[in-house]
């Protein structure tokens, strides 16, 4: 660690002593007192956390920062998936945003069929549940 970087959110695990393990976010600076070298650590326990957004039938991550703190704990193939759930959300809104909610022309613009369209806007939870097929 050095003086003038300061470790923020920084995803780790933590075994207790009775080998349980803990989903922890660690952030440490590194400061002098007094001519001594001191380094003050934050240890937030964040299992609970992510139990409860795992808990949910469609938990996507929303940044890249989200899918690479959870290397490690999450086998790749489904970092993969989701990180592809992820960024083919994101393309499906900005289509959306473009096109003023048009979803004739987003599908058109994604190159997508409208039908595949709808599957996916049901799929990611994208604006409303209702199929506006004219």
């Amino acid at each position: 660690m050095r003086p003038d970087r300061p470790l923020q959110l920084f995803s780790s695990v933590l075994r207790t002593e009775l080998g349980t393990r803990l989903d922890i976010e660690l952030s440490a600076v590194q400061t002098e007192r007094s001519g001594r070298s001191l380094i003050l650590m934050f240890i937030r326990d964040v299992s609970r956390r992510i139990d409860s957004e795992e808990s949910t039938e469609v938990h996507l991550p929303r940044s890249i920062e989200q899918i690479t703190g959870r290397v490690g704990r999450v086998p790749l193939k489904q970092l993969v998936r989701e990180s592809t759930d992820v960024i083919e959300a994101l393309c499906i809104e900005a289509a959306l945003k473009l096109t003023q909610d048009n979803r004739a022309a987003a599908a058109e613009l994604l190159g997508l069929s409208r039908q595949s369209l709808y599957t996916k806007l049901r799929r990611f939870d994208i604006g409303d549940s209702e199929d506006n097929v004219a």
